[in-house]
C-alpha cells in the first residue's frame, strides 16, 4: 500500500502518526508529493493547512508570501496541529 507513495494511502499513516505520537507539527517540501499530501493530512486532522511558509515567527505565527509572491503575509494558526 506504500510502495508507490500515494497521497491517498500515506496521509492516514501520516495523520495517525501525528495525533498518536503527540506531534505540534507535520511538515513537508513545497513539492508535488508535499502539496499533494498535506492537504489531505490536514483535513483528516481537522486542522487547517499553512502552505509554503517562508518564516517561522514563532510556535505559532509563520510568514507566507501572497499575491503571487508579491507581498508576505503573517499567519497565525490555533490548531494543536500546525500542518
Amino acid at each position: 500500500a506504500y510502495g508507490h507513495q500515494l497521497a491517498e494511502n500515506v496521509a492516514p499513516l501520516v495523520a495517525e502518526l501525528a495525533k498518536s505520537a503527540g506531534f505540534e507539527y507535520v511538515l513537508a517540501p513545497a513539492t508535488t508529493t508535499g502539496k499533494n499530501l498535506l492537504p489531505r493530512v490536514a483535513a483528516l486532522l481537522d486542522v487547517g493547512q499553512l502552505s509554503d511558509i517562508v518564516s517561522v515567527e514563532s510556535a505559532d505565527t509563520f510568514k507566507r508570501p501572497i499575491y503571487a509572491g508579491n507581498a508576505i503575509a503573517t499567519v497565525k494558526s490555533l490548531d494543536a496541529i500546525k500542518v
